[in-house]
């Protein structure tokens, strides 16, 4: 079994996702599974993915096609619904979310596994995370211990692509994991009724260095 797994849900992102999974692939840590759930509704964007992870011909990579009709995503949120059926197929003992927006630093997955391997008891880790505009002006950055600078209310001040998960963990929370809700999709809400699951039960540890980008693309909820 892997040690970590992965996943990120590729919505209409293209020159986006094609950076993200790069950055996953470029990790220190050998040891994981990625899961690419791709769902977007322009061509261009599909392709992208399908040759990328096709010219990596890496087995670590498990890309999965998923269809929603236009009325399906009227009735539900698909990023959630996607996270909601493959966290439980995730076969690492850790699991993270990486958004088609985001990166992460070549060290992120060795140094969160790091201390939950040191740590047998601990649930959650999370790692800083810089907040960075489309033009590349930082917007916020939360560090280890405390949030630099965010100027909005939202259901909590972590990221969900912000945290690494016992995989264990899961199977000791409600489902479904996430929100679905047609009537909230917002990636923010989302992550505050997920982390929540968690936070009730378990305390969330720091990893004191700053491991990944948010970046506000044109399709992001920050954004929007």
């Amino acid at each position: 079994m892997p040690k970590v797994s992965v996943i990120t849900p590729s919505f209409n992102k293209a020159k986006y996702v094609v950076e993200a999974i790069t950055s996953v692939m470029k990790q220190s840590l050998e040891d994981f599974e990625y899961w690419i759930i791709e769902n977007s509704t322009e061509k261009d964007a599909k392709r992208a993915v399908h040759e990328l992870v096709k010219g990596y011909q890496d087995r670590r990579l498990i890309l999965v096609d998923e269809y929603f009709a236009p009325e399906q995503r009227q009735q539900a949120y698909p990023t959630a619904v996607i996270l909601n059926k493959y966290f439980d197929c995730m076969r690492g003992e850790y699991v993270f979310y990486l958004s088609d927006d985001d990166l992460i630093a070549p060290n992120c997955l060795q140094a969160m596994v790091e201390p939950l391997e040191a740590h047998p008891d601990w649930m959650v880790v999370y790692a800083g995370l810089e907040d960075i505009a489309a033009d590349g002006h930082l917007i916020k950055r939360i560090d280890a211990d405390r949030v630099i600078y965010a100027p909005y209310v939202v259901d909590c001040v972590l990221d969900g692509g912000q945290v690494m998960i016992r995989k264990s963990a899961f199977g000791q929370v409600e489902k479904p994991y996430y929100d679905e809700n047609p009537l909230e999709p917002v990636a923010r809400h989302c992550d505050g009724t997920f982390l929540t699951k968690f936070s009730t039960r378990w305390n969330f540890y720091p990893v004191n260095q700053l491991l990944i980008t948010h970046r506000r693309t044109p399709l992001s909820a920050w954004t929007k």
